[in-house]
C-alpha cells in the first residue's frame, strides 16, 4: 500500500492505494483541493512531532492522520471511495539511522528539509472491506518521506524504495535517485543494512515504459531489476502547479555492494518518475 498527504499552500491532495497480490486488484483513494480556502489537510511542522492531516470535511468520518513520535509514526485511516472502505490503524518504527538532511536548491536562497527511511518495522491491521489485514514487526517493513521546504520551480527525479532480505537474512532496504533530466547526475541516494546506512551516488535508471522491467546500477555496485506488479498514477494540473507522476509497484532482486561486499537481496517496494512544477 502506499499512502500520502501533499500541500504546497494553494492546493491539497491525498491519495492511498493497496494492491491485493492474491486477485491482482488495485484499489485507489484520492482526491485534490485546488484553493486557499477551507483547505481540508495540514502537514506537521516537523517530521518528530505534530499531525499531518486529511479530512474531508468538518463532519466527514473519511479522514488520515499521521503522528509523528521521534523515531516512529503512528498512521490512522479512513476511506472509502465508493466500492470498498479502506480503514487502518498502524504503527512504523525506525529501525537504524534515517536520512536528515536541509540543502539549499540551485544557490537559489531556497530550502528543503527531508527525513527519509526505507527500512522501518510495522505493525498493526488494515481492513479492505471485509478483509482483515495483520501486520506484523518481522515480516512487513514500511518506508517514510517527510519533506518541507521550496522546491526548484520546475523538478524531474527517478525514485526507487524497496525493503526486504538479503541472503543471509540481514534486513536490507533502498532509497535510490536518478536525475533524468541529466541537471544532477551524482544525486545522493542511501542503501540501509540491518538499520546501517550507507550513502551511493550517481544512480542510473533504465526502463523503456513504467510498467516494463526496470534497470537500476550505479558506479558503487547496485545491479536491481525491478519489476512491476502495476502502478498508481497521479496528474495534478492546479494553474500554477503540475504534478504528474507514475508510481510502479513490485519486487527488486539482484546485488547492492557495501564496502567491498556483494550482497544478493530480494525487496519489495515502488520506483517513481516524477515531473512538476511547484
Amino acid at each position: 500500500m502506499g499512502l500520502a498527504i501533499v500541500h504546497t499552500g494553494y492546493a491539497c491532495q491525498f491519495f492511498a492505494y493497496i494492491f491485493d497480490l492474491e486477485n491482482k486488484e488495485l484499489n485507489e483513494y484520492s482526491s485534490t483541493h485546488e484553493s486557499a480556502l477551507n483547505v481540508p489537510c495540514s502537514i506537521a511542522p516537523n517530521s518528530i512531532s505534530g499531525e499531518s492531516r486529511y479530512k474531508k470535511t468538518p463532519l466527514s468520518q473519511e479522514s488520515i492522520r499521521i503522528k509523528n513520535i521521534p523515531g516512529s509514526q503512528r498512521v490512522v485511516f479512513n476511506l472509502n471511495n465508493k466500492k470498498k472502505i479502506f480503514k487502518g490503524d498502524i504503527s512504523i518504527e525506525e529501525m537504524g539511522t534515517p536520512l536528515v538532511s536541509i540543502r539549499e536548491v540551485e544557490t537559489s536562497g531556497r530550502i528543503i528539509y527531508t527525513h527519509q527511511n526505507s527500512i522501518m518495522r510495522t505493525s498493526g491491521e488494515m481492513f479492505l472491506g471485509d478483509k482483515r489485514i495483520s501486520l506484523d514487526s518481522i515480516n512487513d517493513f514500511a518506508g517514510m518521506d517527510f519533506t518541507i521546504g521550496l522546491h526548484a520551480r520546475e523538478t524531474y527525479w527517478n525514485w526507487a524504495s524497496g525493503a526486504g532480505y538479503d541472503q543471509d537474512g540481514k534486513a536490507v532496504a533502498v532509497n535510490l535517485a536518478g536525475d533524468p533530466s541529466g541537471k544532477e547526475p551524482n544525486k545522493i541516494s542511501n542503501i540501509w543494512i540491518d538499520g546501517k546506512m550507507y550513502m551511493v551516488r550517481g544512480i542510473n535508471f533504465q526502463y523503456k515504459d513504467t510498467l516494463s522491467e526496470w534497470k537500476i546500477t550505479g558506479p558503487d555496485g547496485t545491479n536491481l531489476t525491478f519489476t512491476p506488479y502495476g502502478q498508481r498514477e497521479g496528474n495534478l494540473n492546479a494553474l500554477l502547479v503540475i504534478s504528474k507522476f507514475k508510481q510502479p509497484f513490485g519486487k527488486f532482486v539482484g546485488t547492492i555492494s557495501i564496502e567491498g561486499k556483494e550482497l544478493n537481496v530480494e525487496m519489495r517496494g515502488v520506483t517513481e518518475e516524477h515531473h512538476s512544477k511547484w
